[in-house]
């Protein structure tokens, strides 16, 4: 548990509860909403979020398609801060967040690691900072990583700053930076920052979901 004090409220917070999936509409190279998007005749939004559930008890999504997600057992909302891109979505997903890290994800990346999860929780159990983040072949990796409530008043500076990067808003947070080489201690591959972006990255991923047991158990 953790004491978060914010406008002269006092709260006490689990630190690990939430997940949140970012969903955010319609993907132009896609051709439509990312979250119809079926593989082996299940939505990849339902497996994520059923994946989800095997280390956190509660799942948020951040989308306009309220409707297509009222039978998944999940908590919807949508931006506060509109068109500003994924920070907009980090932003809504921490203020509805049960604990005081969230742990986020795109409603198009196939691939979790349970242990890499479990592996960045005990680093922020150790460090005690605001964000955990991976290194990816010399870029950082904003999703499939932890976030912080605390830093919900930092993307607010910057949407008035007009400062809208992610990498604008990591600069005002306390940061674990995972070196590539560990990651792949827990994804040989780098495969759990995978995006399904075009149909031709569906059918790549169908060819080798019959593998993903190791990433999703």
């Amino acid at each position: 548990m953790v004491v978060l004090q914010k406008k002269g409220w006092t709260f006490l917070l689990e630190l690990f509860k939430t997940a949140v999936m970012l969903a955010g509409g319609k993907s132009k190279r896609m051709g439509f909403d990312k979250c119809m998007l079926k593989v082996q005749n299940c939505f990849l939004s339902e497996m994520i979020i059923k994946n989800l559930r095997k280390v956190f008890d509660d799942i948020v999504v951040v989308t306009w398609n309220k409707e297509f997600y009222q039978n998944f057992n999940v908590r919807v909302v949508h931006d506060e801060l509109q068109g500003i891109g994924p920070l907009g979505g980090i932003h809504a997903g921490l203020k509805a967040s049960l604990s005081h890290y969230a742990f986020f994800i795109a409603c198009d990346m196939p691939f979790i690691s349970i242990p890499y999860i479990e592996y960045m929780m005990e680093l922020l159990k150790k460090f005690k900072k605001d964000v955990i983040i991976s290194e990816n072949r010399g870029f950082i990796e904003p999703f499939h990583a932890f976030y912080s409530k605390a830093t919900i008043d930092k993307i607010e500076e910057c949407y008035k700053e007009n400062k809208l990067k992610i990498a604008d808003f990591l600069k005002k947070v306390d940061v674990i930076k995972v070196k590539e080489e560990n990651v792949r201690k827990f994804s040989s591959e780098l495969e759990i920052f995978i995006n399904l972006n075009n149909p031709e990255d569906v059918v790549r991923f169908e060819a080798i979901i019959k593998s993903a047991e190791k990433y999703n158990s």
